[in-house]
């Protein structure tokens, strides 16, 4: 029976929003939902989130730093105690897992498993949106064996490096599909992604951008959840992403642009 291994950098309590707590309270629900129960979670943080307690799937490290810094000492545990695990996933506590993924996946074979059409949901109105990026996404399941491999660099940034090589899950993930050109890629059916990443208001990346509107638009088209893995999160909607035709039939073409070229620029 395949293992899988989660590393989750968890969110410092001082950055905890009340939409944050819920965002990670409804990330370990997604976790804990899994139908295949052969996984473990290494979470890295000051205090395990009680979603998590009383629960051997979670091991929890104690350590506060930033975000690069805390998969450096994630993998330095797995490294140095010889954690037994045939794949590797890492995993923000902000987004949702799909609860059935590793049921699906536990009889393949591959390098690696990810989202070609990566889907984004909207916490304040309960829709759902999806888009091709010509990068591979960070939540995807490695081989461990890549995982753990040297390769590229640390993503940019001022944080403490714990060991002098970058290990290919610590680099940004921007750079995964280009260690992956050639070898064993499989993708993700579109109605039944690994993940979905949180989109909120309130996020830093989100308040880094001027006009909240147009940084929506960014992600496709937004609608109602109809993904049956996801129904957890209900299908009855909170409002709207308000969105011109105009944009709506833009993101179309960029999605059969995109889709075009995707295959020649990354498998």
């Amino acid at each position: 029976m395949n293992h899988y291994l989660f590393i989750i950098p968890l969110t410092p309590g001082r950055l905890l929003s009340d939409t944050r707590k819920k965002l990670q309270q409804l990330a370990f629900q997604s976790l804990k939902m899994q139908s295949y129960d052969n996984w473990s979670a290494l979470v890295i943080g000051e205090q395990l989130p009680k979603t998590a307690e009383n629960d051997n799937h979670f091991i929890h490290i104690d350590f506060e730093g930033k975000k690069e810094e805390k998969l450096q000492k994630a993998t330095d545990y797995i490294i140095s105690k010889n954690i037994s695990s045939n794949y590797i996933i890492r995993f923000d506590d902000d987004d949702i897992i799909n609860p059935s993924i590793l049921q699906k996946v536990k009889d393949i074979d591959f390098d690696i498993y990810v989202d070609k059409m990566q889907y984004f949901w909207n916490f304040e109105t309960k829709q759902i949106s999806s888009r091709t990026w010509l990068w591979f996404p960070n939540t995807c399941i490695h081989k461990t064996e890549h995982a753990l491999n040297r390769y590229g660099d640390f993503a940019d940034g001022s944080f403490k490096k714990f060991h002098k090589n970058a290990l290919l899950i610590e680099n940004d993930h921007s750079r995964l599909h280009k260690y992956y050109k050639n070898k064993n890629v499989v993708f993700a059916d579109t109605n039944k992604p690994v993940y979905l990443r949180s989109i909120t208001s309130t996020s830093i990346t989100a308040n880094n951008n001027n006009n909240y509107s147009v940084y929506l638009n960014r992600f496709g088209n937004w609608n109602k959840n109809t993904l049956p893995d996801f129904s957890f999160l209900g299908t009855e909607l909170n409002g709207k992403v308000k969105q011109s035709f105009y944009n709506k039939i833009k993101n179309v073409k960029k999605e059969i642009v995109t889709n075009i070229f995707y295959l020649k620029n990354i498998k």
